[in-house]
């Protein structure tokens, strides 16, 4: 069963006040009359639909945990961040990766994933050794400054004078 948000308890509240019936109600809403029971007398009580503070499951988690899943998630590892599951083993938490995932979201953190590289397939070694006859006429500096890749992105802080991509432009080598 779906959970009522506060807007619809409190249009189910009006359409009650305006005459419509219990019934009618649930009906347009798509749920029980007794739920709508509820939420009336709880409005009448109360003065509001809100939830009540408390209600719920208890946290699992300290504030003290809590900043160190934070902290621990801001700090890069290498060119990338840690995934849920490497918090949890590198902080010692006993929570699951889905509470990291949930406590990195309370702080504006989200869809974090592990980025992964592919494999060096034989495809690859052919094409690179292609390349590396094609041009045995080269110095030895001109194969330090090529990067051969097939990734959709490509960042480096060192200078290329030759990018060779594998897939996305057929093997062709892209000066950069």
């Amino acid at each position: 069963m779906r959970q009522l948000t506060s807007a619809e308890k409190g249009r189910f509240v009006v359409q009650l006040d305006a005459g419509t019936s219990v019934v009618q109600v649930a009906r347009n809403f798509h749920i029980s009359p007794a739920t709508v029971r509820y939420w009336r007398d709880r409005f009448r009580e109360v003065g509001h639909v809100e939830r009540k503070q408390g209600t719920g499951l208890h946290r699992v988690t300290t504030r003290e945990e809590e900043d160190a899943i934070h902290d621990a998630s801001q700090r890069q590892v290498g060119d990338s961040f840690l995934t849920a599951r490497q918090l949890v083993a590198r902080l010692g938490i006993n929570v699951s990766p889905k509470t990291i995932i949930r406590r990195l979201r309370e702080r504006g953190i989200y869809s974090r994933s592990a980025s992964k590289k592919e494999f060096f397939t034989q495809l690859h070694r052919f094409i690179r050794n292609l390349y590396a006859t094609t041009l045995l006429h080269l110095p030895a500096l001109a194969y330090y400054r090529t990067i051969f890749s097939d990734e959709k992105v490509r960042k480096t802080d060192y200078l290329c004078i030759c990018l060779y991509c594998l897939t996305r432009w057929g093997g062709v080598p892209v000066t950069s």
